[in-house]
């Protein structure tokens, strides 16, 4: 997450000989080696350790100072990195930055080919993962109350149309079958009312019952409240 905005992936698909951009929420951890991979085993899984942070800023000197964030994308890629001699932590350089094209990708297991470094040194291969990052930064017309607009057309956003849609579907259910019961026990109510039977009339009952103390206000309202407002715990 960064200022709020989280991590989206930018996928570049091709429609008809027409590029489509779309975005997915996060990003990979790693994948399988297929022939489409170069330097990969079929079927071995490859983590990714090498993260490209691509901050996007929108700036408009007549409205406000300095710069406000207004895109967070991730590139996850996976490198064996290299490095020579022993690991001296922060202090290490690594012989694989920066990155180039033909860097082989890292193996999550050992037994798919631990890389090493010819002529000695130690690799990260399959023995060991060494995770690193860049960052990017890149200026954008996006302002910032548009900020959000990217993530409304994400690949997954055909589940949350689905779920809204059973919602609405069970909201609607049941409004249906509570509107019938009301109906159905008005109309009976309205049809004994009306019936010729007199002797019936002299005798209230249902709802009727309670329409002339909707408006009456009851003794001791201020005691009423007092008790209303207190909760059981508090009388026992």
């Amino acid at each position: 997450i960064m200022d709020n905005l989280p991590a989206a992936t930018r996928i570049l698909t091709d429609s008809d000989g027409i590029a489509l951009t779309t975005y997915e929420r996060g990003y990979p951890l790693g994948f399988l080696g297929s022939p489409e991979f170069p330097g990969t085993f079929p079927s071995a899984p490859y983590i990714n350790n090498h993260l490209r942070l691509i901050i996007k800023y929108h700036q408009e000197p007549d409205l406000f100072q300095g710069s406000r964030i207004v895109g967070f994308e991730v590139e996850a890629l996976s490198v064996a990195h290299r490095y020579e001699g022993e690991w001296r932590g922060d202090a290490t350089k690594l012989a694989t930055v920066p990155l180039s094209p033909d860097l082989p990708p890292q193996p999550v297991r050992a037994e798919h080919r631990c890389r090493r470094r010819q002529g000695g040194g130690s690799a990260a291969g399959g023995c060991e993962v060494i995770f690193t990052y860049e960052v990017t930064w890149e200026e954008s017309p996006v302002r910032w109350a548009s900020r959000w607009d990217l993530y409304l057309y994400m690949g997954d956003d055909q589940v949350h149309w689905i779920s809204l849609v059973n919602s609405l579907a069970v909201v609607l259910l049941l409004t249906g079958v509570v509107a019938m019961i009301m109906a159905r026990t008005l109309r009976r109510d309205l049809n004994r009312y009306n019936s010729d039977e007199r002797e019936e009339l002299l005798e209230e009952s249902g709802w009727k019952l309670v329409h002339a103390d909707v408006l009456r206000p009851p003794p001791r309202p201020l005691l009423l409240s007092v008790s209303v407002g207190t909760s059981p715990t508090g009388h026992a």
